[in-house]
């Protein structure tokens, strides 16, 4: 029985960070159309160093953290609480919309699933993270798991970005992915050994 509710663990993980899941992930660049304006990233090269500079230097002391934070909250106020703090951590406004839209299309998706959604959760604005976090606990996925997918779900989607804004080859895409694998799988132990004091992308 627990072999079975594992697999269908990682059945719903999967499911949640399917690119085929209508959040809109797909449409945001998270900078990476501005650093390609700028020839910052202008090859597959320089699209896997920035790609693996932001997963460590900014998704994984910022999203990662909060969301194991989050899987491992005691109740519907401080999943609020951590909800209000990764809100105000955005360093521009571009970052703010992105997630804050993300969060109300992923927050439509669990209420289509029956997930419970606490009160102070259904008014805007509220944070993707914080919806993910939402259907991890209900699934009862385990924390680093979610976190892989989560980093996962981002890899994806800026490699998909990259490939069409430099641009680069499926090829190409393929082989950044595969290099970033051994970097992604380290990254939730990193982000859940990290203090509030140390958390953020700053």
């Amino acid at each position: 029985m627990q072999m079975q509710n594992d697999r269908l663990g990682l059945l719903r993980l999967m499911h949640l960070v399917s690119p085929a899941l209508p959040v809109g992930a797909y449409a945001y660049s998270q900078g990476l159309e501005s650093a390609v304006e700028l020839q910052w990233v202008h090859d597959a090269a320089s699209a896997k160093d920035w790609l693996c500079g932001v997963l460590q230097n900014g998704f994984a002391r910022l999203e990662m953290p909060v969301l194991i934070k989050m899987m491992h909250a005691e109740g519907a106020q401080e999943l609020y609480d951590w909800n209000e703090w990764l809100l105000a951590a955005p360093e521009t406004e571009e970052l703010y919309m992105e997630d804050t839209q993300l969060g109300s299309a992923m927050r439509k998706i669990l209420l289509t699933l029956n997930i419970a959604v606490p009160a102070d959760l259904m008014r805007e604005p509220v944070s993707f993270v914080t919806m993910f976090a939402l259907a991890g606990r209900a699934f009862a996925i385990a924390p680093m798991l979610l976190a892989a997918g989560l980093a996962w779900s981002w890899l994806e989607n800026q490699v998909a970005a990259a490939t069409k804004l430099i641009p680069l080859g499926q090829t190409q895409a393929l082989k950044i992915i595969d290099a970033l694998l051994p970097v992604l799988a380290d990254l939730p132990e990193q982000a859940a050994a990290l203090t509030q004091a140390e958390m953020g992308a700053t």
